[in-house]
């Protein structure tokens, strides 16, 4: 991803950081006018099922708070 990328309602502002398997983004929710974080993957982890699986538990759980 890169900054000014606009995909959905969404526009990429900056790179917030990295960890073992993701990077954070700040980006621009155009429709509601507010600033949000969106997590990507690492690249290279997407074709292994069991970092895809851990992505997704770990949103869902960020989710529920």
């Amino acid at each position: 991803m890169d900054v000014g990328v606009e995909f959905s309602n969404y526009r990429v502002i900056e790179h917030i950081g990295r960890g073992g398997m993701a990077d954070v983004w700040s980006a621009r929710d155009q429709r509601l006018n507010r600033v949000v974080a969106i997590k990507t993957m690492a690249r290279g982890l997407t074709l292994d099922i069991d970092p895809v699986q851990m992505f997704e538990q770990e949103a869902q759980t960020i989710a529920a708070l």
